[in-house]
């Protein structure tokens, strides 16, 4: 019984360290900048239309995808969207279904906050189906736009209140980021002195070096994602240390509360992964025929198999009532 709880604690263990290992083997600083090149004219083009920084709007791509880009997003983001409805982020500049949902209304809805203005309007046709956005989300070119289309959306509104930011990455960044909406449902107002969270800094650091080298001749911006690399690495250690040590606790701790089993038909209700009705039985119900069993069943290999051997346990079992 042990040894099959273990084996299905052993894939738990796999598929989470899986899990946290693709959080920590984002795409790489050198392969991103490579994709930036290949689809610079996508990202000149979309910063022209939406009269946007091209040299901040790779930053942010570049960050976005140094940061939380993995082989499961491109595999995996479609499809947690298709049948889950997560609000997955889709494509190049990883830009969110329901974001780029909300960035088509925005451009057309003249009485909204967000209005970037008549000039601005016929940029983006709304959608008239999930699968018509996620096309679109899934075009690298397109992508980029509603990427630079965002943007848009922050500085027009935070220029409308007075408070420019179209010159600082490290804001423009952070709302990328964090999205224009509390967890509330409160705005994210325009205020005098935004601070910038780590993404928001990290875009600030690559913009600066596209600015002062250039995307094409940029040199491979390692540096700026070493120590937060580091930082991820680290955390994903320790939470990998703390699943291990506590997932087991999980699947043990349970046991305590399955009925122990009266007879070797019980046993192979357990063995066979059947649900037991959860309730403490007194030992004295237990039945002594299945107690006797268990200790002649146990070897001296116990400790190899991690478990009871079942088969030899209702051999045994069938000895002592003989």
């Amino acid at each position: 019984v042990y040894s099959a709880i273990y084996r299905r604690v052993s894939f738990w263990r796999l598929g989470i360290f899986l899990l946290i290992a693709s959080t920590a083997l984002a795409e790489s600083a050198d392969v991103t900048h490579e994709k930036l090149l290949v689809n610079r004219g996508f990202i000149e083009i979309a910063a022209d239309k939406f009269n946007v920084d091209a040299q901040i709007l790779s930053a942010i791509i570049f960050t976005e995808r140094t940061l939380n880009y993995d082989w499961t997003d491109e595999r995996l983001d479609v499809v947690l969207f298709s049948t889950w409805k997560q609000n997955s982020s889709i494509g190049f500049a990883q830009v969110k279904v329901k974001t780029a949902y909300f960035i088509e209304r925005q451009f057309s809805d003249s009485t909204s906050v967000f209005y970037p203005g008549e000039k601005y309007e016929a940029l983006l046709s709304v959608s008239q189906t999930k699968e018509e956005l996620i096309a679109k989300l899934l075009s690298d070119s397109l992508n980029t736009c509603y990427a630079a289309a965002y943007l848009r959306l922050m500085s027009s509104r935070w220029e409308r209140e007075g408070y420019p930011i179209h010159t600082r990455p490290e804001i423009l960044g952070t709302l990328y980021s964090t999205g224009l909406f509390q967890r509330d449902g409160s705005e994210r107002s325009p205020r005098t002195n935004p601070r910038a969270n780590e993404f928001g800094s990290r875009v600030r650091e690559a913009a600066a070096l596209f600015q002062r080298n250039g995307l094409v001749t940029m040199e491979q911006p390692s540096g700026l994602i070493s120590k937060t690399r580091f930082n991820r690495l680290t955390k994903c250690a320790l939470w990998g240390l703390a699943f291990l040590l506590f997932i087991p606790s999980l699947v043990i701790v349970p046991m305590r509360w399955v009925n122990p089993e009266k007879s070797s038909y019980m046993l192979q209700q357990i063995f066979a992964g059947r649900k037991i009705h959860n309730m403490w039985t007194p030992l004295d119900e237990i039945s002594p025929y299945l107690v006797l069993a268990v200790i002649a069943a146990e070897d001296a290999q116990f400790t190899k198999h991690s478990g009871f051997d079942v088969q030899q346990i209702k051999r045994a079992l069938a000895h002592n009532r003989i």
